[in-house]
């Protein structure tokens, strides 16, 4: 007996058990099938875990990590965070971009009303509207760019890049606000659809007397009276006999032509660093992209020097000499656009340098090393190149100069800029013939870094990496880097 009362006593415990862990099972997926979002991809699929590193938005994110749906967390009361389409790979725009809108395949239907426009629909992997609420949350914590992405039946490609882009609140009616434009297929977003509120089919938002723009273009819009975009229109195939209900942008492709695709899709514009200051120091030396102040919206990519022994980092490096594989006996253009390679040897270009010192104050150091392995540099202040007009003059202080192999830079303070097939020195003859380089030569030259790579003693006259002051005319330096910082 007491041997069937033990049988019993055991089954009844597993049964117990049993209960609890279908209970506890059951109750985690009725949570996790509450946190699903509308494209039904689940949090844990891609947000980060670290409750002290949560990203305002895709610009955040590392784009190692690729395009996919990520979490976010924006400033503003009341926001737990929502999930995110982010393009980390479009071509020639590196990444860090959150998405808001996607036309693929027509899948999606967006004729819809207010309340869909206003939380948004479709599926973040494919086709969808993020949903203006989210979106007036993204733009208002920051100042953001817009960038639309189009594609045509015939597999053209074309892009409307937009600064300053913010969508106001649901008492505004999500009005829109944006400035400067570039791309290649026209601005058609500016001047018809700045300022203007959101309109759908059952809100009429739009200034049009004459009816509700987007019933009568099958969209929903920042209508005025009416558009020169739709792109939230019908999605036709491409032409389309009806009038201007497709996936329209006029300046491109006129009212009867439908996008195969489009994509809108925003980044912050303070993540872009001016110069290489701008970057953490942590991230290492390397060559990263910048924006400088006048270089239009594409920026450009430079060699940041972020350990350079005792200078701490954060220079931008516009020449390097390390081996002699690189030719600097060059013309005029190659100068002004620039040649070789960042990693290794090469001349940045002498309009980057000028849009670079035009925008703020800065600090020229110059490092040298010898075919023995002595170290030397050179360090300038209130560094500057104008503009090609006045053939990419140099200015400094010299009054500030410090270093350990004297000054040979002083005499090229004033100087235009120098090469074979331009001869701007002051000189009866041509320097930059005589002398085989591109350089600011006066009547000729105290330095001449970018002259031929000789090994060290050379017997011919001032044609090598030279810097007079420290070994004269027939020594040619091993490796140069002039490199430059903002002033503090």
């Amino acid at each position: 007996m007491s041997g069937s009362y033990v049988l019993i006593l055991i089954n009844a415990i597993v049964v117990a058990l049993l209960a609890v862990y279908v209970y506890q099972n059951e109750r985690r997926m009725d949570e996790l099938s509450a946190k699903h979002d509308r494209t039904g991809i689940t949090p844990s699929e891609k947000t980060t875990t670290e409750e002290d590193n949560r990203p305002l938005d895709c610009g955040d994110i590392d784009i190692k990590h690729g395009s996919g749906v990520y979490k976010i967390y924006p400033e503003g009361p009341g926001h737990s965070g929502f999930n995110v389409y982010c393009d980390m790979d479009s071509e020639n725009v590196d990444g860090g971009w959150t998405v808001f809108q996607r036309r693929l395949n027509g899948e999606e239907d967006f004729y819809r009303g207010w309340r869909d426009y206003k939380e948004g629909f479709g599926t973040l992997q494919g086709e969808h509207w993020l949903g203006n609420d989210k979106l007036h949350t993204l733009t208002s914590q920051a100042n953001y760019e817009l960038l639309i992405r189009m594609k045509t039946f015939e597999n053209e490609n074309g892009y409307a890049r937009y600064s300053d882009f913010k969508v106001g609140d649901v008492a505004s009616k999500f009005k829109l606000q944006l400035s400067t434009f570039t791309g290649n297929v026209g601005d058609s977003l500016i001047d018809s659809h700045n300022a203007m509120k959101f309109s759908t089919k059952d809100q009429d938002n739009d200034v049009y007397n004459e009816g509700s723009c987007a019933v009568d273009y099958k969209g929903a819009w920042w209508y005025a009276q009416c558009h020169a975009s739709n792109l939230n229109g019908l999605y036709h195939a491409g032409d389309h006999t009806s009038y201007a209900d497709g996936v329209n942008w006029l300046a491109w492709k006129g009212y009867k032509y439908s996008m195969k695709e489009t994509t809108m899709m925003i980044r912050q514009l303070h993540n872009r660093p001016l110069d290489c200051g701008d970057i953490d120091i942590k991230r290492g030396s390397g060559v990263y992209k910048i924006y400088p102040e006048g270089s239009g919206q594409s920026g450009f990519n430079v060699y940041c020097d972020m350990d350079s022994e005792n200078v701490d980092g954060g220079w931008t490096v516009f020449q390097r000499r390390l081996n002699g594989e690189e030719y600097f006996f060059r013309g005029w253009r190659d100068y002004k656009e620039g040649f070789g390679t960042l990693q290794g040897e090469h001349w940045l270009g002498n309009a980057k340098l000028h849009i670079l010192t035009s925008q703020a104050k800065y600090e020229l150091l110059i490092r040298m090393k010898t075919f023995e392995n002595e170290n030397g540099y050179a360090r300038y202040s209130d560094f500057r190149v104008d503009n090609e007009a006045s053939k990419f003059k140099m200015t400094f202080s010299a009054s500030y100069f410090t270093g350990n192999v004297g000054d040979s830079l002083r005499y090229h303070s004033n100087r235009k800029f120098s090469t074979k097939d331009q001869d701007n020195d002051s000189h009866g003859g041509n320097c930059a013939v005589n002398h085989k380089a591109g350089w600011w030569y006066g009547g000729c030259h105290a330095s001449n870094l970018n002259g031929l790579y000789h090994a060290g003693n050379h017997t011919s006259y001032a044609d090598g990496v030279n810097w007079k002051s420290w070994k004269g005319y027939h020594y040619s330096l091993k490796e140069t880097t002039m490199m430059i910082r903002p002033l503090q």
